[in-house]
């Protein structure tokens, strides 16, 4: 059987503004446009100042050079909609999500949400975004955005001593956070988050200097400069490359030497597929 709301229930409907098939014929300031739904609603070259569009859903609009200043696009849905060729200034994106939708990478400057937590859900929304229309360059600067968010709300979900942290982060959560961050931090120091080329190469190259600096020790001559350039371009990458197996290394070094050639050669492979897998 059906059951009917009363009014007196606390879940009470309210009514969206729906407009569809509209368009901005004139600039306009301070205008509220909350809980509205824009269908098909287009703009060229206008100047939208101090507007609310808090909890909108912006379904396949069009807005072409137009000017956003200070705008509220709270909690906003932006779904097949396009902003080419506008821009942002000073807008407030808290809780917005995109799907298929053109707008510039230039909003994650200075229009990300002051909040760590909700900053990061607003880099990945739009690197998806971006990912969905093929952007790549802004689908990177997006995922660098959500990266460096997700390292500060880490950090300071274990040693910040914030309201809004030691409210939701207690013992077992901070501890849980604290590890978390160790592992990105390591991840990061190790594989760049598969985003800096430079990481793998530093590690391939502190472990060529580091098996040098053991075949040095090993062969016992220190005095001799061919010496030391035979173990640097000779001895260090034939055994990290595995081409030669020395006997005087242990079972043990070879394979941690083994792993440490698994590990940058993976990061290479993740690094060449995340530059040519949307390609």
């Amino acid at each position: 059987m059906r059951m009917i709301a009363s009014e007196n229930q606390s879940l009470q409907p309210f009514e969206r503004k729906h407009y569809a098939d509209h368009q901005f014929s004139r600039d306009t300031d301070g205008d509220d446009f909350v809980h509205s739904v824009f269908t098909r609603v287009s703009a060229k070259q206008r100047k939208l100042c101090n507007v609310d569009f808090s909890f909108s859903v912006f379904d396949a609009c069009y807005f072409r050079d137009c000017i956003f200043k200070k705008c509220k696009f709270t909690g906003c849905r932006f779904v097949n909609t396009n902003f080419h060729g506008s821009s942002f200034d000073g807008c407030k994106f808290e809780y917005a999500t995109f799907d298929k939708t053109d707008i510039t990478c230039d909003i994650l400057k200075n229009n990300c949400p002051g909040w760590v937590n909700v900053k990061r859900h607003f880099a990945r929304s739009l690197r998806k975004n971006y990912e969905s229309i093929g952007d790549k360059g802004a689908a990177d600067k997006a995922f660098a955005t959500e990266l460096k968010a997700t390292e500060e709300h880490l950090r300071k979900a274990w040693k910040s001593n914030e309201s809004y942290y030691r409210t939701n982060f207690k013992w077992l959560a901070r501890a849980n956070a604290f590890f978390q961050w160790v592992g990105f931090w390591f991840t990061d120091i190790v594989f760049g988050n598969g985003q800096k080329v430079s990481r793998p190469i530093v590690a391939m190259g502190i472990a060529l200097v580091a098996i040098a600096i053991l075949h040095l020790f090993k062969s016992g001559s220190l005095s001799s400069p061919n010496t030391y350039l035979g173990a640097f371009f000779v001895q260090s990458p034939s055994v990290f490359f595995g081409i030669c197996q020395p006997a005087s290394y242990s079972a043990s070094l070879l394979t941690m030497i083994y792993v440490v050639r698994l590990v940058v050669f993976g990061s290479f492979m993740t690094l060449i597929v995340r530059q040519f897998s949307r390609r």
